[in-house]
């Protein structure tokens, strides 16, 4: 059902959830002054308007939520891209819909960014059926990530739909894992209250902080916040490695990770929170980064193996390859060898 320990993420559902969001946004008045202040021929006019406008056709009403102001849609559950490994047709019998808050007010210093809540009410005298809550608060995000509240350019508009998607699918992974507990555990959808105390869940013991801990900590070190915390964590391991192309190890990502800014700060504490007061899931997680980057060393492998039987052999081929072999083996004499590089070319074209 996982690899790697990642629990996977609807993405036609988080892609719906997306839309809602960045709909809300873009048809906000904020972004509509952004829209006429860069003109409608612009990029980032023409991208607030397609938002808008689809979101603007639903002729959806703000109105008071849980968390403030804003709007509120309900979404059919579609689990058909999870992959034939979950028990998709139960779980979406347990979880027919999603109930989407967009929290549009301006955000609280510390204010929630996204949830997703889960819980049982009563739907006959001694039956209970499952509801799913989700908030992404829209407005929220951006500054507090991102550093600015309003795109001026394609480019930050692109920024603020990426951190608002990561949002959206870090909440996800928290409804997928609350379905898959409901599928494993139930065998009705109309549930006797008395089942709900047999329905077993997630379980890892950590050492709890000391007095003084405060309350992020506390919520990093929840136990359902694992699984969707290493989804976080390889969102970004993917994202780094698409943009080397060479051997990683470990040590690599943990120097990345260590320079990263303000908005991947979160994810900097995650793991100095595991390694401080839940050694047990630290070492999990390393073991699972580990089997990522060897899974990522072997693609690379395969892919430079297919290249070498469509090209053809060159003496900056035989060099290039001979230094990426190196980077592994002596990373000492790989960098003696990039610094003779045109030397050693030379004298590959002459024994070729």
């Amino acid at each position: 059902m996982r690899r790697n320990g990642v629990l996977a993420t609807p993405k036609k559902l988080s892609a719906a959830v997306l839309r809602f969001a960045m709909g809300a946004l873009a048809a906000s008045p904020e972004y509509q002054s952004a829209e006429r202040a860069r003109g409608p021929d612009s990029e980032l006019g023409q991208a607030i308007r397609k938002d808008a406008k689809w979101f603007k056709k639903l002729h959806l009403r703000k109105k008071r939520l849980n968390r403030g102001s804003g709007y509120g849609a309900t979404i059919e559950v579609s689990l058909s891209d999870l992959g034939t490994t979950y028990p998709i047709k139960k779980m979406e019998e347990f979880n027919p819909t999603i109930q989407l808050e967009l929290i549009t007010d301006k955000p609280r210093e510390r204010s929630v960014l996204g949830s997703f809540s889960s819980y049982f009410s009563p739907r006959h005298t001694d039956l209970w059926q499952r509801h799913n809550v989700m908030m992404v608060s829209v407005n929220g995000i951006t500054p507090s990530v991102l550093g600015f509240a309003v795109p001026s350019t394609i480019r930050q508009y692109e920024e603020i739909k990426r951190e608002v998607q990561s949002t959206i699918q870090h909440e996800m992974r928290h409804f997928v894992q609350s379905a898959l507990l409901d599928a494993v555990g139930f065998s009705r959808t109309d549930i006797p209250k008395a089942d709900l105390k047999k329905r077993k869940s997630f379980g890892l013991k950590f050492k709890p902080p000391s007095r003084g801990g405060n309350t992020f900590t506390q919520y990093l070190l929840d136990q359902q916040e694992y699984f969707p915390w290493i989804g976080d964590w390889f969102v970004r391991l993917r994202a780094y490695t698409d943009h080397q192309d060479r051997p990683m190890v470990l040590k690599d990502f943990d120097r990345a990770v260590d320079t990263w800014d303000l908005r991947d700060k979160s994810i900097r504490s995650f793991r100095d929170t595991l390694k401080r007061y839940a050694p047990d899931r630290y070492r999990r997680l390393r073991v699972e980064q580990s089997a990522f980057l060897s899974d990522y060393n072997d693609a690379r492998k395969a892919r430079i193996h297919a290249e070498k039987r469509r090209l053809p052999l060159t003496a900056q081929r035989v060099v290039s390859e001979v230094l990426l072999d190196l980077d592994i083996v002596d990373p000492v004499l790989a960098a003696y060898t990039r610094h003779n590089r045109d030397a050693l070319i030379a004298f590959a074209k002459k024994v070729l």
